[in-house]
């Protein structure tokens, strides 16, 4: 999610997508989720635009913060942006990581379970 070494140099977030078809509904619940999560700042989750780098396919969990500072000022300048302006509000994401980690898990029902391997469709060649 983040390079602990350097907060500022790859910002906290989470991409991913899902390697074969998966019902709309698992994104929605998901979504919900996030937004009701009552952490330090609040959290969102979207699907990427195709614009400026971000993939079509994939969804993203990140701080709100983060987004609006891209919109206005595009991912290249985050890591600058976030060091001089958004330290404190950084550091709350980040005390925020855990406790929505487990979050999510509580609400999905997967407590204290293994995580299944990651796998790619080659693989299954």
């Amino acid at each position: 999610m983040f390079i602990k070494e350097d907060i500022y140099e790859y910002p906290l977030l989470f991409s991913w997508r899902y390697t074969k078809n998966t019902d709309e509904g698992i994104y929605q619940k998901l979504n919900i989720c996030v937004s009701n999560f009552q952490g330090h700042g609040q959290w969102i989750m979207y699907k990427g635009s195709g614009k400026n780098s971000e993939s079509k396919r994939n969804y993203t969990i990140e701080p709100e913060f983060f987004r609006k500072i891209y919109k206005q000022h595009g991912y290249k300048k985050l890591p600058e942006i976030l060091e001089s302006d958004y330290k404190e509000d950084l550091q709350k994401a980040l005390e925020d990581v855990v406790p929505l980690a487990k979050y999510i898990e509580k609400e999905f029902g997967v407590q204290d379970v293994e995580p299944i391997p990651i796998t790619y469709p080659w693989d299954e060649i």
